[in-house]
C-alpha cells in the first residue's frame, strides 16, 4: 500500500506543484534524490495520519491529497522545506502560492515532524523558527508566532512543540517557548510560557489553566471529587482563595523542587455559591519571595494537592476594605485570574495571562 501511495504522492505533488509555481520547483529536487524521497515519505505518512484522525476523510486518501486545502498546504510545505536550503527563492515562492490558495501561512524553514495533521486550517500561521514534533494535530486559525509585533530578534522566536501535541482552533502560542509532549491546548487559548508535558491548557472566563494528566488512570478514578482552586487574589497581607473539594487545607510556599519555604495560616471565611472562600495570612510572603527567583503555592487537603505556579505574579493591591472583604468572590472580581485543579495523582500549574499593566506596548499576550 505504501508503494502505491508513494507513487500517487509523487504524481500528485508533481502535478499540483507544477500548477502553482511551474514544473521547475519539483524538478529541482531531481538532483537531490534523498531530499525528494524524504519529502514524499513524509507526505505519505501525513495523508495516512489525516485519514486516520479525520472521520470525514476516512477511506479517501486520493481526495485528501487533491481536494483538502489544509493537507495540500502541508504537502506544499514538505516540498518547500526540502527546497529551502538550496533553492530558497523557489521554496518561498511555493509557500507564498500555497498561502494564496489555502489561506495557510507556513514559512518554508519551519520544521514539522512526521504524521502532521492540520484540519480546517484556514488562517493558520506557522513562523520561521517553529519546531513541531511528531504526530501533532492543529485546527484552523492557530498561530505559532513570535511574542513581539515588530522588530523581533532574528534568532529563535517561535514555539517548539513536542510530540503528540493537539491545539484547538484560534489558539495562539507565542514566543520561544516549549510545549511538552502530549499536551492539549484548548481553542482560543493564548500561551506565552512553557507548558510541561502531559498538560491541558484551557480558558474559562478568560482564566488560563493548566491541568497535569495523571500517569495512572486508575488512581484518578479513585478520587471522586478533585481539589479545585477557582481563584487566587492578593489584598495587602491577605491571600484570598476560592475553592471546592477542600475540608481542612494547608497552604505553603514552595520552590521549584517543592521544598517548603513557609507555611501560611489559612481559614475559611465564607461561601460564594457552591464554592468556599479562604483567607491566608501573607504577611511573611514578600520576605520569602525575595529569597528565591520563583516560588509556588502548594495547597494540600486530605491527600489532594494543587500547585499554583509563580506566586511572584500575584499583584499586591491596597489592603482590603471592609466592604470588599465581605463581598462574594466571583470570577468578575478576580483581578489576578488563576484556576487549578488536581487530585492525588494530578500535578497542576497555573499560567496567569499577563495583564496590560506594565507590559511592553510591542508585546502580544
Amino acid at each position: 500500500m505504501r508503494d502505491h501511495l508513494h507513487k500517487a504522492a509523487n504524481d500528485i505533488v508533481e502535478k499540483e506543484v507544477g500548477l502553482i509555481v511551474g514544473p521547475s520547483a519539483f524538478a529541482a529536487l531531481a538532483d537531490e534524490p534523498l531530499l525528494r524521497q524524504q519529502a514524499l515519505s513524509l507526505i505519505v505518512e501525513d495523508v495516512i495520519a489525516y485519514e486516520a484522525k479525520d472521520p470525514a476523510s476516512r477511506g479517501r486518501l486520493n481526495i485528501i491529497m487533491t481536494s483538502r486545502p489544509s493537507f495540500k498546504c502541508i504537502m506544499f510545505h514538505r516540498i518547500a522545506h526540502a527546497l529551502f536550503p538550496v533553492w530558497r527563492e523557489l521554496a518561498e515562492k511555493l509557500s507564498s502560492a500555497a498561502f494564496l490558495e489555502t489561506g495557510i501561512d507556513i514559512h518554508p524553514a519551519a520544521r514539522i515532524g512526521a504524521r502532521f495533521v492540520l484540519d480546517h486550517g484556514w488562517g493558520t500561521v506557522i513562523g520561521e523558527t517553529t519546531i513541531i514534533g511528531q504526530d501533532c494535530y492543529l485546527l484552523g486559525c492557530t498561530i505559532l508566532g513570535a511574542r513581539g509585533i515588530a522588530n523581533n530578534a532574528s534568532g529563535k522566536r517561535h514555539p517548539t512543540l513536542g510530540d503528540r501535541v493537539e491545539i484547538g482552533g484560534h489558539a495562539r502560542i507565542l514566543g520561544n517557548i516549549t510545549i511538552g509532549d502530549d499536551c492539549f491546548i484548548a481553542p482560543y487559548s493564548t500561551v506565552t510560557q512553557d507548558i510541561p508535558a502531559n498538560s491541558k491548557v484551557v480558558i474559562i472566563n478568560q482564566l488560563q489553566i493548566c491541568q497535569h494528566k495523571a500517569d495512572r488512570l486508575d488512581v484518578r478514578d479513585e478520587i471522586a471529587e478533585p481539589l479545585v482552586v477557582r481563584g487566587v487574589v492578593r489584598y495587602g497581607n491577605n491571600l484570598v482563595l476560592q475553592t471546592n473539594g477542600a475540608a481542612k487545607p494547608a497552604l505553603s510556599v514552595v520552590t521549584e523542587e517543592e521544598e517548603v519555604l513557609a507555611s501560611l495560616p489559612i481559614h475559611q471565611v465564607g461561601r460564594d455559591g457552591g464554592l468556599l472562600v479562604w483567607f491566608a495570612d501573607a504577611r511573611d510572603l514578600d520576605a520569602v519571595l525575595r529569597r528565591v527567583p520563583r516560588a509556588h503555592l502548594l495547597l494540600e487537603d486530605g491527600g489532594k494537592r494543587v500547585l499554583v505556579l509563580d506566586v511572584h505574579r500575584l499583584q499586591r493591591p491596597e489592603p482590603m476594605s471592609t466592604d470588599l472583604a465581605n463581598a462574594p468572590l466571583s470570577p468578575t472580581n478576580q483581578h489576578v485570574p488563576g484556576w487549578i485543579c488536581e487530585d492525588a495523582a494530578w500535578s497542576a500549574a497555573m499560567w496567569r495571562q499577563e495583564a496590560k499593566l506594565g507590559c511592553d506596548s510591542r508585546t502580544v499576550d
